[in-house]
């Protein structure tokens, strides 16, 4: 939450200049008509355009064109589009002129938006909305929800040429941009916290039952409260006072969660004063951030009309704030995001990664030269072009990130995939993914070789190059500056809208079959680094140092790691390959402020008798993420490390990485929570049939926010299946929140197993194993195991006529299976022969009965014979 409220500081003399122009201006305009008292409003509309009263005529832009579009409602809505010339477009910025709901109109202000224009770099299209009284609300708001929803649409970014980045009017207009943002978050399923990065509200008003200032106020200085009201009337007339204190009316009493930036520029002598100073309050208080400009001296409509150095000021404010780097990075690739804008200022000097095995270190200056040379060389001497994908596969080391960012740099799509997959595995993955180049460590060069040869990959794709400096390979990464080319500048979008760029592709099991490939974009790995920071500040520092051991393929990694140290300029000691000895040493010898953990290394920690050998003091937190911790870990570590405070993360690939965490601030919280909805991140709890459940109550956790991904590589149907209309994404796992605000998790409603932190297909598993010559049926569960911390895979099996269910026939069955597949997926749960699968109506498997016989929840109505190998 930000509430930045500029302070009204001026000299005395220039008060009393503005003091005495808005004097002035009252008395001009005194005796002027206003536009109930001509024959129609329509006579005093005429008026105003032909300069015959009021203000002089307005200059016109000849340089404005127009589109016209169909609305909802059959009628025709006109843009009026103002271009900068100063510069390739940045974006729309959709604008709602003032005239209090009854006058003005698109082409009334075109001196003002070709200035916004120049200065921002922003397309200004100005709606031409219906005005009342004779087209009365809604009519109005229809057409600037309609203006939205074609900027939006592919024509009509089209035909702007560009995206839609800002809202933002003045009077009457100043409520549009509002209702419009709410309208679009509200009724069209669109995240306008992502998608726009301003909204410019000017002297709006926001209760159509009208604040205090709007009542009283005492000037007639171009809007007086009776002018006001009479505007106000014109439009809602028909409905009553009372019945106007809705959202869809008085936008003050909305629900502002979820919102993007916003500013409320108001003068003091003004009648909607108390509009802007009560929604900027709101709009904080849930979470936003705000800027509230009072300009002292400031009558209404103070940007559009000459009101000497209080309209500069108030212009000047309106550009600062619209143009605040910040938000740029909506529109910017992850290279422009991270290492052209880190968080901070970050020492040339420091180390910023160590490898805990070679002792290697990597300062900030140098790991973005050799990002800028790894880039040249991949550009220049592998051809890699934008938005060509790049495997890399490796235990964990300097030149995995280094290798990232480089395709990064030069525009291409890094596809992380794990080196301790099996050959099938790894196979399966690279049809899957199609990278141009494999980069690839030593250990995994010959594997990495069998599996293109046993793909489909056409011999044109048989790149693999080894990812550290190999001299006597011609095509290997580059080591020293010689084998720099010309320098050129990182990726650019160009205009293009980076949640639709892809920047990543992230292997994700499910329970349709093998891995399913998540397509991470630029857009959502920007997001996540922010979205997390927002949330937690103290829990993603500059100063933090960590020794990090899950496997860099792993999403966990991308933003903890590749993306979080050369941002923040953080310090991460890289290990491998996890042993609790070697972590704890380097923990302490490295002074480590944090730990990230999995249950089973938990469980390590809490249970090891050396933790006093070693130096801990310097730690700060935990952070455990992958699978719950169960209460009776959770409670001995803390007994194990009483002065670190430990959180608990909840995320998913499919999510960027974690989506709920808590911080250090969370230590009270209850021992099941995991933590809170990080920043921008909207999450509800859904039935079978889809429906919301009541609050308190377990339901499929569903989640939509710009960390979210685009769907699923080459899978529309399983992207069909996960994603709801309106950017939600289904997880899979049950939980609630509790009345702290804490989630809670209560299990997976999908088939799919979490095995220390990796997902398993249990129909991957069960395909194979129906290969065996013993198994007539068979469904694999994932078991929970408290010693291990996590879910045990577990196969039940139905033996076909002539084999027994002995021990033998069980260690034959998991033979057959763990020679097939990856570490993790092995039957570390065991064999369990049934005679029966219990099934639905419909013949589906009920793998939840199947469990509960197992845990002695339900009396098994077959034999059970358990084989632990």
């Amino acid at each position: 939450m930000a509430l930045n409220v500029r302070p009204v500081q001026i000299s005395a003399s220039t008060r009393k200049e503005r003091l005495e122009l808005a004097d002035r201006l009252e008395k001009l305009l005194a005796n002027d008509k206003n536009w109930y008292e001509f024959p129609t409003p329509q006579d005093y509309r005429d008026a105003r355009r032909n300069g015959t009263h009021g203000f002089k005529k307005a200059v016109c832009n000849d340089k404005a064109r127009l589109i016209n579009f169909t609305g909802r409602e059959g009628n025709s809505v006109e843009l009026r589009v103002i271009e900068p010339t100063t510069g390739p477009s940045k974006g729309v910025w959709l604008h709602f002129h003032a005239g209090g709901f009854v006058i003005g109109s698109n082409a009334s202000y075109d001196t003002y938006l070709t200035r916004l224009s120049n200065e921002l770099g922003l397309t200004m299209a100005s709606v031409e909305y219906r005005l009342a009284p004779e087209n009365p609300y809604p009519a109005g708001y229809n057409d600037a929800v309609d203006a939205a929803l074609f900027a939006l649409s592919e024509e009509g970014a089209s035909k702007l040429g560009a995206q839609l980045r800002v809202l933002g009017g003045e009077s009457a207009g100043g409520w549009y941009a509002v209702a419009v943002a709410l309208a679009l978050r509200d009724k069209h399923g669109v995240d306008v916290q992502s998608q726009l990065f301003a909204i410019c509200a000017g002297y709006g008003i926001f209760d159509l039952t009208y604040t205090p200032s709007c009542l009283n106020h005492k000037r007639n200085i171009v809007l007086s409260s009776d002018l006001m009201q009479r505007f106000a009337e014109a439009a809602f007339a028909h409905i009553p006072l009372p019945h106007r204190k809705v959202p869809d009316i008085s936008l003050l009493y909305a629900d502002l969660k979820n919102l993007p930036p916003a500013q409320f520029l108001v003068g003091t002598i003004e009648p909607l004063i108390d509009d802007s100073m009560f929604m900027a309050a709101k709009w904080a208080n849930f979470g936003n951030e705000v800027d509230l400009h009072i300009v002292d001296g400031g009558c209404h409509a103070f940007t559009l009309i000459p009101m000497g150095d209080a309209t500069e000021e108030g212009l000047q404010s309106l550009i600062s704030f619209t143009s605040t780097t910040d938000r740029d990075k909506w529109l910017c690739s992850v290279s422009e995001a991270f290492l052209l804008q880190p968080a901070g200022p970050i020492p040339k000097d420091k180390i910023i990664f160590e490898e805990a095995i070679t002792g290697k270190t990597i300062t900030y200056h140098d790991f973005k030269t050799r990002v800028l040379w790894t880039a040249c060389w991949l550009k220049h001497d592998l051809s890699i072009q934008p938005g060509e994908v790049v495997t890399i596969t490796s235990p964990s080391c300097i030149d995995y990130i280094v290798a990232s960012h480089a395709i990064w740099w030069l525009g291409g799509v890094v596809s992380m995939m794990n080196d301790a997959l099996s050959l099938k595995d790894m196979t399966y993955a690279l049809d899957l993914v199609r990278p141009k180049v494999i980069l690839a460590g030593p250990s995994v060069i010959q594997k990495v070789t069998d599996s293109v040869q046993a793909s489909s990959l056409p011999a044109s794709a048989w790149r693999i190059v080894p990812i550290d400096y190999t001299p006597t390979c011609p095509h290997s990464v580059p080591d020293s500056p010689g084998n720099k080319h010309t320098y050129f500048k990182p990726y650019s979008l160009k205009g293009k809208d980076n949640r639709d760029v892809l920047g990543a592709i992230v292997l994700s099991s499910g329970t349709t079959g093998y891995s399913k490939a998540a397509m991470i974009s630029h857009h959502n790995l920007i997001a996540i680094n922010y979205q997390l920071r927002a949330d937690n500040p103290q829990n993603w520092r500059h100063d933090m140092r960590e020794v990090f051991f899950p496997p860099l393929a792993h999403i966990y990694a991308t933003y903890a790691v590749i993306n979080g140290a050369p941002w923040l300029g953080s310090y991460i000691c890289l290990l491998p390959r996890f042993d609790l000895e070697i972590y704890m040493r380097l923990m302490s010898a490295r002074k480590a402020t944090l730990a990230r953990l999995v249950p089973p290394v938990a469980k390590l920690l809490a249970d090891s008798t050396q933790v006093g050998q070693y130096d801990f003091s310097s730690l700060e937190y935990f952070s455990c993420s992958a699978a719950p911790l169960s209460d009776k870990v959770a409670s001995k570590l803390r007994n194990a490390f009483p002065h670190v405070v430990l959180c608990q993360t909840y995320g998913c690939t499919e999510a960027s990485g974690a989506c709920v965490q808590s911080g250090v601030q969370d230590k009270n919280m209850a021992s099941n929570a995991t933590g809170k909805a990080i920043s921008n991140l909207e999450m509800r709890f859904l039935d079978e049939s889809g429906n919301d459940v009541k609050a308190g109550e377990p339901g499929e956790i569903t989640l939509r926010g710009p960390n979210i991904m685009m769907g699923y590589l080459r899978d529309p149907e399983a992207t069909a299946k996960d994603m709801l209309e309106g950017g939600w994404y289904k997880t899979g796992d049950l939980g609630y929140v509790n009345e702290d605000g804490y989630l809670i998790l209560k299990g997976r409603l999908k088939d799919t197993i979490k095995y220390n932190g990796f997902q398993v297909s249990p129909v991957e598993l069960e395909e194979i194993l129906t290969h065996h010559s013993a198994v007539e049926e068979v469904a694999v569960c994932g078991i929970w195991n408290e010693e291990a911390s996590s879910d045990l895979v577990r196969a039940y099996v139905v033996l076909k006529q002539g084999f027994n269910a002995s021990p033998d026939t069980a260690k034959s069955i998991s033979q057959f299976l763990n020679a097939k597949v990856s570490g993790y997926k092995q039957l570390r749960g065991g064999v369990v022969f049934v005679d029966g699968l219990p099934k639905s109506s419909t013949g589906k498997v009920l793998k939840r009965i199947l469990k509960d016989m197992q845990q002695g929840s339900a009396k098994p109505k077959q034999s059970l014979l358990v084989s632990k190998l």
